[in-house]
């Protein structure tokens, strides 16, 4: 959107009408990261901005975030995210933005490791009644999920089950273990994130143990995070690496996108730092810091750049060994 100049007031009619007439307001919900279930409603006629400092109107305690990092702000009809010159950028979808971006209801921003989800509710005046205070806010729902209790949207993927609606997290999860995906039979769940779930399987044709890494149905959907989750394919499918988790292979089948990786017993670097409460000894932090580097100088070698090194993808196994993981965010360069 060229021309457009940060930090203006957008203190004009439309404004008041737009809830008047029941029309979308914005909102948002950090997902991931520090404050996780904050909601932030975005009512101001200013730009909303976020950041580390404490003049933020979203403050976000997080190191690689800036003091000033992005703003939202609503110009009468749209909101629009911008990047502030961040140190680190701000990636909508999985994708670094250059210049200020539309946002949708559902958009996942990220800055440093918080994500944030913008949802478009409704704010409708009842009829008859001129108390504007009156107002309700409403975010238009199809039901609730019959096993986790979430909401769910008109926007999510569902499953129609005999007792209710599934959520797309859940419908996953209950229908996956013990079938067989692409010749590989799902035994147990070991992990999940905010776009994917991760099972232990085995490769029935030649008994092997692996790590089958599947998009959930909600990102499924998006097709920003399927091209995503295919480039981490074929990221990881060109490393050999003692240091990196090593991918066999990765497809589609009945409308589950998949990759498969090495499994590997052990618990991810954030992980241990949970269940120890302090921060590692230094013989291990060494040892963990070597291998990554190691890990890093091949992939920069073969021209690849990870972009989201962090403790949760770190995985160390009982004998000290140390796999990077998660190439999501990988580019070449």
């Amino acid at each position: 959107m060229p021309g457009r100049r940060l930090g203006r007031s957008f203190g004009r009619p439309g404004c008041a009408a737009r809830e008047q007439e029941g029309l979308p307001m914005g909102q948002l919900i950090i997902i991931e990261g520090k404050g996780k279930g904050k909601v932030f409603h975005i009512r101001e006629k200013h730009p909303i901005t976020m950041g580390r400092s404490s003049q933020c109107d979203i403050p976000l305690g997080d190191e690689g975030i800036s003091r000033q990092h992005c703003q939202v702000e609503f110009d009468g009809e749209r909101y629009w995210l911008t990047d502030l010159k961040s140190r680190n950028g701000t990636l909508l979808n999985g994708v670094e933005i250059k210049d200020a971006q539309q946002l949708r209801d559902g958009d996942d921003i990220q800055v440093g490791d918080t994500h944030l989800r913008f949802e478009m509710e409704t704010i409708l005046q009842p009829r008859g009644r001129g108390d504007a205070g009156e107002a309700t806010s409403l975010v238009t729902r199809e039901g609730v999920c019959a096993s986790c209790g979430a909401a769910i949207t008109q926007r999510d993927s569902v499953i129609r089950g005999a007792d209710g609606l599934y959520c797309g997290k859940c419908a996953l999860g209950d229908s996956l273990i013990d079938k067989t995906v692409a010749g590989y039979k799902v035994l147990a769940k070991i992990g999940e994130g905010r776009t994917s779930a991760i099972y232990k399987a085995t490769q029935v044709a030649v008994d092997r143990t692996v790590a089958l890494k599947v998009l959930l149905p909600e990102a499924a959907a998006n097709e920003v995070f399927v091209k995503r989750f295919m480039r981490e394919a074929k990221a990881g499918a060109k490393l050999s690496h003692p240091n990196v988790v090593q991918t066999y292979d990765a497809g589609e089948c009945e409308g589950l996108y998949y990759i498969v990786m090495e499994y590997v017993e052990g618990k991810t670097v954030s992980k241990l730092l949970e269940e120890r409460g302090q921060p590692l000894d230094l013989k291990t932090a060494l040892s963990v810091a070597i291998q990554v580097a190691r890990a890093l100088d091949y992939a920069h070698r073969h021209s690849m750049v990870h972009r989201d090194v962090k403790p949760g993808n770190i995985i160390v196994n009982p004998d000290g060994l140390a796999k990077l993981l998660d190439l999501g965010f990988a580019k070449s360069r």
